[in-house]
Parts: structure tokens; sequence; C-alpha cells
């Protein structure tokens, strides 16, 4: 099933890499945000199927961003991604409600983002 994927980073390369590799999977890109304040304004406007969204972003951080988009759309299906080696964010960001995490390091590994991506997608569609 196509999903449509809203895609939040405060960097522009990884928002692009990232569009190529939603797309790439076969899904369509719901749109970009560079931060928070920009990624819950887009999510509310946007409406994806999931949110793919950094941990750490000026503004308003992914946390903070997350528990808004939460508080609006409580089954919202919130993706988190982080290039931060650091399980305590991890959990910290599925204790909040991220239904995954995933790691930036991913991005350097061909297709390993993809094959992630697909697996969370099928396990929350």
């Amino acid at each position: 099933m196509k999903a449509r994927i809203l895609l939040i980073d405060d960097s522009k390369i990884l928002r692009t890499l990232l569009g190529k590799i939603v797309e790439r999977a076969g899904h369509e890109v719901a749109g970009y945000g560079e931060d928070g304040v920009q990624g819950l304004s887009l999510f509310l406007s946007t409406k994806p199927d999931f949110t793919l969204m950094d941990v750490t972003m000026p503004n308003m951080s992914g946390k903070e961003c997350l528990e808004a988009i939460l508080k609006h759309s409580p089954h919202a299906k919130v993706i988190m991604i982080s290039g931060l080696a650091d399980p305590e964010i991890e959990k910290d960001c599925l204790r909040l409600g991220a239904k995954a995490f995933i790691s930036k390091s991913d991005l350097t590994s061909s297709g390993a983002l993809e094959k992630q991506l697909n697996e969370v997608l099928k396990r929350f569609q």
C-alpha cells in the first residue's frame, strides 16, 4: 500500500535523500519541513499517513513536535530518526509515542533505511 509520508529534518541534504528513499520505496512525499514548527503546521495541513522526523532541530525539537502532533492527533504514526547513537533518546521517543526509531547511520548502508522504513510502515498500516 502506498503511504503519504511527511518528512521533517533541518538538513536540506537529508530531506532530499529521505525523499528519494521514500519515493524509491513506492511511497509519496506529503511535504518537507525544516523544523518542528514548520513540521507541526505541515502535519495539520497535509494529514499524512506517516511522519518521518528528526529528533534534533531548531525552533521546536522533534520530541516537542511529536508531543504536539499527538496532542492534535493521538493516533498519528510518527517515526523518529536521529544521528545520535544514544539508546536513551530512542527509549524517550518511543515512550513519548513514536511508533518507531530509525538511526541515520542506516543512511550509509545501501537499502537499509528503505528496508527498515517499509517494515515499520507495514507494521502500522
